[in-house]
């Protein structure tokens, strides 16, 4: 989200803050861009917690976010450089160790299976002492303030196909057992209040949400890949607004689809802004202008 525009936090964050400070992990699962991790940070924010942020993606292992040992060279007694090995600790065990810590583990379910077991022990109880074996056995005991959100675009079910969501890798009971569980959505009252805010147009505003409301609706159904997120929006009205609306419509919305679903999504933009929209004589501010004097 842009700075300059103040972040209106969804009604039930309040909710999820004192979930929260039950010292209960939650996850927040939604669809990509719908603002899961900027309401993290919120909440971080708002108990003056130190914001700690693990980005999964499908490369990562164990010690990325746990640690691990390294080799590096040091000087001795004598000047000579020798090998020493050291415990490098991941962004888990430095949060944990944060008199008092905000722990976001984002988009975990692009983890692989076999790194989010490790895991399980830490979010079994994330305030019991946790033993490090790379590391001699050192145990370290995490703050009793630690807080710990995590986000997933899905929670992997093939039943996730309906709406867009599902991904490859399932996030087993095992690890849902040890989290409290809330599915969050696009707030598109916020959104209007965003593009309003960018583009100074309200009209302009309602357009967009309608447009991103068709493609919604079309991966609902499985006829779109992937529909547009609140921050795809945010990155087309700032488009709209320095390129124009056409060359907006390329880089921001068109391009980033496939030449078979290209059509498609023409015609979401067409269907809203009308038949010439993605012509070089389209005239944005006259379309809106036309609009309200037909509504007036």
């Amino acid at each position: 989200m842009p700075k300059d525009i103040p972040f209106i936090p969804p009604a039930d964050a309040s909710i999820w803050a004192k979930i929260l400070e039950m010292g209960r992990p939650l996850m927040l699962v939604g669809p990509a861009g719908c603002g899961k991790s900027r309401v993290a940070k919120y909440i971080a924010e708002q108990g003056a917690y130190n914001f700690y942020r693990v980005n999964f993606d499908q490369s990562m292992s164990a010690e990325s976010f746990i640690g691990a040992t390294r080799v590096r060279s040091k000087s001795n007694d004598q000047g000579q450089l020798v090998a020493e090995t050291f415990f490098q600790e991941g962004p888990v065990l430095k949060a944990m160790q944060d008199p008092r810590p905000f722990l976001l583990l984002d988009e975990i379910s692009h983890c692989p299976a076999c790194y989010i077991s490790a895991l399980h022990s830490f979010l079994e109880d994330i305030h019991q002492p946790f033993v490090i074996n790379d590391d001699g056995g050192r145990v370290v005991t995490p703050s009793q303030h630690l807080k710990v959100m995590i986000t997933s675009n899905s929670l992997g079910d093939m039943s996730d196909i309906n709406t867009s969501l599902y991904e490859t890798q399932t996030l087993s009971p095992a690890l849902r057992d040890r989290l409290s569980i809330l599915q969050v959505g696009y707030n598109v009252e916020e959104e209007r209040r965003i593009l309003a805010h960018i583009s100074g147009s309200a009209s302009l505003a309602d357009k967009l949400c309608d447009f991103a409301k068709l493609t919604r609706d079309a991966a609902s159904s499985n006829s779109l890949v992937h529909p547009i997120s609140t921050r795809r929006l945010i990155a087309f009205a700032q488009s709209i607004i320095v390129i124009g609306f056409r060359h907006a419509c390329q880089c921001e919305i068109i391009e980033r689809y496939s030449d078979a679903q290209r059509s498609t999504i023409s015609s979401f933009l067409t269907n809203v802004f009308g038949s010439d929209c993605l012509s070089d004589k389209f005239n944005l501010i006259s379309h809106l202008k036309s609009i309200k004097a037909s509504i007036l």
